[in-house]
Order: C-alpha cells, then structure tokens, then sequence
C-alpha cells in the first residue's frame, strides 16, 4: 500500500496519558522522576524520560497502533519545554519505527480539561518543541498558566476570566481559532458528558463532532441519545460519532493482551488518507464509512476480486500515468477531454475485454470510444499495465503493449499461457462505456436476462452442461431414430433372402446330413491346424521375453565403487542376475516342455486321435462318392457348398441387424425421457435465475423500502419464441404457411397459460395427445381451416429434422424490471412498457448492477441522464452500501458520487499543453483533493458559496 494514496483504516487510540503526570501514571519503570533532567558533569541529562519515551513508542508499535493523541490532563505543569514527555516522544518517534521496520506514529498532541465534565482538545501533528509552545499557550488562552494547572498533583478545572469555561467557548478556542478537535471524553462514565441531562444543551452544539465511550456495545440508553431517540437529547443535524480510546495510564499487559486502561486497551478503526484534524473531522462527520470502533482492522474482511492499479506509459496525450486504486469506491474526475475515459477504456484493453456486441452504443458515443482506443494505439511502444488481485489474494500483471509490426496484444505478465484470451476473459469484472448502461434496459429484455445469467454464471455453469450434455443425446437419439426405419427396411430384405436360402438349402435335404458330416470335419481339421501353428508362435514370444528379461540386468558400473555400501550391493546385484538366470532357465524348460510334448501329447497319445485323423484324410473323398451315389454333380456340390456358407452369413447379417434394431429402438425410447429431463433443466434455470433475481431485489431496498424489482417469466419472451416457430414454415403459399404466424400466436398464448401446470414448454405441449389441449387449440386452428393433425404432419413430415432441432430449442425465459419511487409510494414504470425515460432506466440498471455481486464495476459516467436528487437519494446509499463489498471505479461529473459517496480515492485530472496530467490523488481529507472537487465539479470554492449563499440555507 506504500504508493496507495487513497483511505485506508488506519488504527487509533485518541486518548493516552504518559508519565507526564506523574501521579496518575501506574508505571513504576518509566514514571519520571524530579527534577526530569538532572544534571549530570554541569548539563541536564535527558537520557531517562528519553528511555521512557522509547519505551512507550515500542509499547505503541508492539499493540498496532498507527495513530495516537497525547492528551495529558491540563497539558503539563513544567515550563521548559525539555521537561515534556510530549517533546522526547515525538524527537524519537523516526527513530524507534525505523528499529522495528514500520512508519513512524502520527502523534497527535493536545490535553484533557475539565468544564464540569472531561472533554479532549487534539491538534494536528508538529515537528517539536517550538510547535508544541503554541498549544502551551491555547491552554493559558483558557485560562490555566503553568503554576495554575496542577493543585496537590491534582489537574484543576478551566477558569476564565473568574468564571468557568463553556463547550462553546472551547469549540471556538480550540476548533475555530486553533483548528485543533474536541471531543467529550469517556462520556459513559458516571459524572461525565452523557450521564446526566444537564449537559442536553451542550450536546445540541452541531459543532460537537464526536464523543469517546468506554463500553462496546454501549448501554441502550447512550445509543438511543446518539440515534437520536430521546427528545431532550436532540439537535439540528447529524448527532456525533462515537468512538473508543483507551484512556490509558500504563503500558502494562497480562498474558499479551493490554490490562484495563494501559496502551491498546481500546482503540478505534478510522480511515484516513493522511491523520490529521480534518480527516478526523470528516471521519466524525460520516461515521457509518469511516469509524469502525474495536475489532480487527475492517480492512481484513475485504476479501473481493480488485483492480490494484493501473500504469500507462508513452501513450499520445495520456503520457505516463499511475493510479493506485482502492479496494472500494474510486473516482476519476476532470474536465471534458481530461483523460478519464481513456484510463478506463486503457483498462478495458489491458483485461482483455472488448466491447459487448449486444451492448451497442449510439453513433456519437462509439465515435468517442474509437477516438480514445485510437489514441491509446497510436504511439509504438504503448503500454498498459494492470495489477489484479483475485479473491483469493493471487496477483498478475495483464499488460497490453502497442508493437507497429504486430498492433495492440495483451499478456499476462511473467506467465506462459496457452490461450490468454480465455484467462482474460474470465476475470470477473464489468465495464460500461457511456450511454451503456442505458441499452441494459431496452424494451428487449434479453440484455437483463444476459446480465441476469452473468450474475448467476456460478450457480449456472453445471445446468448449462447438464444441457448441452443432454441435447447431445437427444441428438444422438433422433439420429438412432433415423436410422431405425432404415434398418427395419434392411431387415425384411434379410428375413426374405434367409427365407430363399433355406428353401434351396432343403430341396437338397439328401445331402443334408452328409453335407453336415463332411462341414463338421473341415472344421475339426481347421482347428487342429489353428492349434498346431499357433503353439509355435506363442513359444517364440515366451521365450523371447525370457532373453530378454536376462539380457537385461545392467552392470552397476565403476559409480558402485564410490556409495558407502558398494561392496555389499554388488554381491546382491550379482545374486539377482544368478537368480534372474535361474528364472530363465526355468521357464525355458517349462516353454519347451510345453510345446514339444505337452500339448502334441494331447492329441497323439489318445487311443481316438489316430481314427480321427483318418477322418480328416478321407472327407473329400467320402463326400464326393456320397454325391455321386445321389446323382450329384461336382458342380451341384460347390453350389450346396456356396448356399451354406451364404445361409450362415445371411444368418449372422440378419443376428446383428436385429442387434442393432434393438439397439436402435432402445435409443428411440430414450427420447421421451431425455426431452423431459432438457424441460426440467429448463425448469431448474428458470428458478435459479428467479432465486437470484429475489436477492437482488431485496439487496437492492433502501430503509426496507423496495428500489427495483427484477422479474422472471418462464418462457415468454416472445421474440425468442417467434424466431423458432419461423423456422417450421417452408412455404406460404399453404393454408399452414399463410396463418403460419397467427396459429404459432395461439400456440404460445396457449402454451403460456399451461406452463408450470401440465407442460414445461410449448413443444412439449405439442407433442402431447391429451384432449384437454388438443381441443381448445384445434378450435382455434379450425378458425384458419386447418387441423391439429395437419400441423403435426408437417411437424413430423417434411419439417422433421427441423421440428427435432425445435424441440432442443429453449424458448427464452423473459426478464423485466420495475422502477420505484423513492419516496415508497409506488412504481415509476416498467422496462417492458416503454414507460420509463432514459434517466430512469439508467437509474434502473445501476441500482442493479450495484445490487448483485462482488466483482469489479467499471463505470464511465454513471450519471448520465440521471438527476441530482436521485443520485443523492438512492444511488448514494447504493454506493455507500456496497462499497465495502466489492470495487467500484466512476469516471464522473457528479460531486454527490466522490463527496457523499464518501470515496476512497478521488484520482483528478487536467490538461496542460496538450497533455493530460494528474491534478491530485487521495481522499477528500486531503485539501488538495477537496480543491480539485471544488475547482472541477463545482466551478471553485466562490461559484458553490455564490449558489449556496441563494438557496436560502
């Protein structure tokens, strides 16, 4: 965060004691003694309250502080300011953070005083003593000189003039005229600012920004003063903050942990950009973003997806430019033509994320876009850097770089990726040039649907793959189903060639038998040979592997030598080889045995062998003297020879197609059950999309009251349907063809009033035979002499192939969005009516955007068509909401987004010579910021109390 200049929560303790008062401070080991230097070889020695102020710096570092006001009660009874703890704290403060690797602390200096109850007066950091004179001073200015301070050790109330002094008195000492703060101190305590109803008139000063408490949670009774709740306790105005301090008196610990009332022991988150009186002031201005009180630094909770910083070099006109963006709500600021939407387009090019085709822009808008990519492509040797930060803390740099020979390309920094392209654009981040936001919300409700499933991408991955897996196998299906009528038409072609086969096989049913004989004994023979040849080959592969697992022990080699055990391994590796030998051997003998007498045994050493044998050598014979006693010619035979093996084919063929009819049929009747599961899916979609829709709706209320509601219609958006159902009609010169789009109306009015009920899309209510739908449709159909049957014969008939494509087709699902009145009293209008204006729809899609999610937000120009006091009213507190959450990052002309949106980081811009360069960069407790606003967004700090001085404030 070194080269962040924007907000961060810095961790604070505004009200500490040091051993300056001596009789208050518990700490034997660095109480001060008297006199507080003595003098050493004729010169004040300085070395013990130097020891103490180290020690309590260490003390400060060891517990996180970053920020800490010393508020000594009355400042200091001493005179010299050498004497002051105050003094030798700051002198090493530099010293003592750079022993322990850290920033130095920001002290804030000050005092405790009491006007009936405790109040803390805080100034901004000095450099040392000399500064620390002046606030010496404020405390005589009210009335207490150094030797009127102390009483007995005792701290003495203020005094002025004889009379005691009131808060007011003190806000215009302390605030008005020394720009220091005050604050009521612990003012839950009994006898303080709080406890009792005579200081109500007190807490009604709006000047009065902030009061210390010692309890969190407090009691019910001091949160319903500072809600504003109780009555007598009210004032004009924000009530003040509340924070916790401390309040210590030791450095004492246990087990740690700082004991109860020693250093550390409460303390207050507050961002900042830099401490000072001002941030503090703005901090207790707007507590609800800037004041967490205790607790683990908030900073930490901040998990999100965030842009880290962009760096742009050796670009036309932008030159070299360098943000360091925060981790919530950023805004670039400028004239027209200031450079604040070349820096965001400048990240759009480095991520990789080009212009959404479906979000187009107006024709003098995309001129602005093309301009600005142009200027950023215009120079060789361009290049844009982003650090990105993914949720789980990962970084890269995506660097976009401008080459003359090969153009504008993007990478990932120190990374070799296959396919860039792809990780680009799966960062989840968002951008919206200008006049985008307003085609989210065009009547077309598709683009809300596509940002709808943007939103649910997530929880939609596993469903958009249950689909496109399913629609695979329906495919499949309808081409199993294709192929069946095929196979059904070959398989009678088969049936009757077996038949014609069979009959000529029979009419020579003489030789049947003997034909029989002799097939069964080619085989035998057959398989004898198989087996002879066979027992051979498998031999030489057995016994080859057996030389070669012996031929490959490899030698251990000379290394052996060299290993601690060598001597020892090489009489195990010389076993191995013996016993991979033996092995060897063994199997030979196995193998051989095998071959030569196991298996021929088999057959020459049965007592049948030799008559079958004989059998062999004589079926040709045999057979062929058994045809010529029957009449038979040679020719005769080969042709009974070619009508069985023809037969036993034919078999097989018609064996294998029934298979694959089976198999066919069985796919066929999978279609039913697969269609129904696609419907489901669509089913499942629609209520993941209305799931998350009702959490954007309820993200998206203000004070419980609803700000838009997005809705969700399952499979009736009507330019989807309407597409689809064109592509059914071929010719319109038919009764169908002619009413082809009135009759697909009817079907999806119909349709419609059954979804969810009966059916779960039109084509399965299509499909369906039930006569409740059958009939009121048909009726309607009748209307243009045309028949349910006829249009599921053309369904079925020549637009088969098509109607099957249909049937995978979703109908759309149908996205609208309802504006309300901020005020609660009702709807503004629709997207889907045309009913809202620009402004609206553009207040519409914000609220939206900013409801769901966590990912980055890019936005140029957000305000556009937007009015002031919706920006104030709802997109404000949108922001405000939201920016803990997730990145938001605003090129705007609006001062309600920076200012009452409170961001994080204002980044302003100017021109000067042609060039754009970088005005100011932090928060708005930074005057320069502040100035930038007043001189950019409000014409100067004289045009906006010009303006305010006629509002009649």
């Amino acid at each position: 965060m070194s080269h962040y200049q924007g907000m961060r929560w810095f961790k604070c303790d505004l009200h500490l004691h040091t051993p300056e008062e001596s009789k208050n401070w518990l700490d034997t080991e660095t109480k001060l003694g008297e006199p507080r230097r003595p003098i050493k070889s004729g010169s004040a020695d300085e070395s013990t309250i130097r020891k103490s102020a180290r020690a309590y710096l260490q003390c400060c570092h060891a517990v996180g502080l970053e920020v800490i006001a010393i508020t000594d009660h009355n400042f200091s009874c001493k005179s010299n300011p050498r004497d002051w703890f105050l003094v030798h704290l700051i002198e090493q403060n530099q010293a003592v953070a750079t022993e322990n690797g850290v920033d130095p602390l920001c002290i804030l200096p000050g005092f405790e005083v009491d006007i009936g109850y405790h109040l803390l007066c805080l100034f901004n950091p000095v450099n040392g003593e000399g500064d620390l004179q002046s606030i010496d001073r404020i405390m005589t200015k009210l009335g207490l000189s150094e030797n009127e301070r102390f009483a007995g050790q005792q701290p003495q109330p203020l005094r002025r003039n004889r009379a005691s002094v009131s808060l007011k008195e003190l806000i215009d000492i302390v605030q008005g005229g020394h720009g220091g703060m005050v604050i009521a101190a612990h003012a839950d305590r009994k006898g303080s600012f709080l406890s009792s109803a005579d200081n109500k008139e007190d807490y009604a000063n709006p000047e009065l920004y902030c009061v210390e408490l010692t309890q969190n949670p407090p009691a019910e009774r001091y949160q319903s003063i500072l809600r504003g709740e109780q009555e007598q306790w009210s004032r004009k105005g924000a009530h003040p903050a509340w924070i916790l301090s401390s309040d210590a008196k030791s450095l004492a610990e246990e087990d740690g942990k700082p004991t109860a009332n020693s250093l550390g022991y409460r303390h207050t988150w507050i961002k900042m950009s830099k401490p000072s009186i001002e941030s503090l002031r703005q901090a207790f201005l707007d507590p609800q973003s800037r004041i967490r009180p205790a607790g683990e630094n908030p900073a930490r909770q901040e998990n999100h997806a965030r842009i880290l910083s962009l760096a742009i070099s050796n670009a036309h006109f932008l030159g070299d430019q360098q943000v360091h963006f925060s981790p919530n709500l950023n805004c670039l600021i400028g004239g027209r033509g200031s450079g604040k939407s070349a820096l965001l387009e400048g990240m759009r090019l480095a991520m990789g994320k080009g212009e959404d085709p479906k979000l187009a822009l107006d024709e003098e808008s995309s001129k602005k876009v093309s301009r600005i990519k142009t200027l950023l492509t215009k120079v060789d040797q361009t290049e844009v850097r982003v650090r990105w930060r993914n949720e789980d803390g990962v970084t890269d740099t995506l660097l976009f770089s401008v080459d003359w020979l090969e153009g504008g390309k993007c990478q990932v920094e120190g990374r070799t990726m296959a396919d860039p392209s792809s990780f680009l654009q799966s960062l989840p981040v968002q951008f919206f040039s200008q006049q985008q936001l307003n085609q989210v919300t065009t009547e077309d409700g598709n683009l809300l649907l596509k940002l709808l499933d943007e939103f649910a991408r997530e929880e939609l991955k596993p469903l958009r793959d249950q689909e496109l897996r399913l629609r695979r196998e329906i495919e499949q299906c309808f081409a199993a189903s294709a192929d069946l009528e095929q196979t059904q038409n070959e398989l009678k072609r088969l049936q009757q060639e077996a038949t014609e086969l069979e009959r000529q096989w029979e009419a020579r049913a003489a030789l049947q038998e003997e034909a029989r004989i002799h097939q069964g004994l080619k085989a035998e023979e057959a398989y004898y040979q198989r087996i002879k040849n066979g027992l051979q080959e498998e031999t030489d592969r057995l016994l080859a592997l057996v030389e070669d697992m012996c031929e490959s022990h490899a030698s251990m080699g000379s290394t052996v030598e060299r290993w601690p055990h060598g001597a020892w391994f090489k009489v195990k590796d010389e076993a191995i080889r013996l016993a991979k030998e033996s092995l060897g051997q063994t199997i030979r003998a196995a193998v051989l045995t095998y071959r030569d007498s196991t298996i021929p045994n088999l057959f020459t050493k049965d007592v049948e062998w030799q008559g079958i044998k004989q059998q062999f050598q004589q079926a040709e014979q045999t057979f062929t003297i058994r045809c010529a006693e029957k009449g038979i010619s040679p020719a005769d035979v080969s042709r009974l020879q070619e009508i069985s093996k023809k037969r036993e084919s034919t078999k097989l063929a018609l064996q294998q197609k029934e298979k694959e009819k089976e198999r066919l049929l069985q796919s066929e009747q999978r279609i039913p059950t697969l269609l129904a599961e696609l419907q489901q899916n669509w089913v499942n979609v629609h209520d993941l999309r209305q799931k998350i829709a009702a959490e954007i709706n309820q993200s998206a209320r203000i004070d419980n009251k609803p700000v838009i509601e997005l809705s969700v219609s399952y499979c009736a958006e009507e330019s989807s349907f309407n597409v689809i159902w064109k592509r059914l009609n071929t010719d319109g010169r038919t009764k169908l063809g002619r009413h082809w789009e009135e009759i697909g109306k009817s079907v999806r009015e119909k349709a419609l009033s059954l979804l969810f009920l009966d059916y779960d899309s039109p084509w399965q209510m299509l499909r369906a035979d039930s006569q409740a739908i059958t009939a009121p449709l048909n009726q309607r159909l009748l209307e243009w002499k045309v028949s349910l049957e006829e249009l599921k014969a053309h369904l079925n008939g020549p637009m088969r192939k098509t109607w099957q494509e249909v049937q995978l087709t979703r109908v759309e699902d149908r996205v609208d969005l309802v504006l309300y009145r901020s005020d609660g009293s009702g709807a503004v209008g629709r997207v889907s009516d045309g009913t809202l204006s620009d402004g609206q729809r553009n207040t519409a899609a914000l609220a939206l955007l900013l409801a769901r999610g966590n990912h980055p937000l890019i936005i140029d120009q957000p305000e556009d068509e937007l009015d002031s006091n919706f920006i104030y009213r709802e997109l404000v507190p949108l922001l405000r909401r939201l920016k803990q959450t997730r990145q938001i990052i605003l090129a705007t002309h609006n001062a309600n987004l920076p200012v009452n949106g409170d961001a994080e980081l204002v980044y302003a811009l100017d021109t000067c010579n042609g060039h754009s360069i970088k005005l100011a960069e932090g928060g708005l407790d930074q005057q320069s910021v502040a100035n930038a606003v007043l001189d950019i967004m409000e014409g100067s700090a004289q045009a906006f109390r010009q303006r305010q001085e006629k509002y009649h404030f």
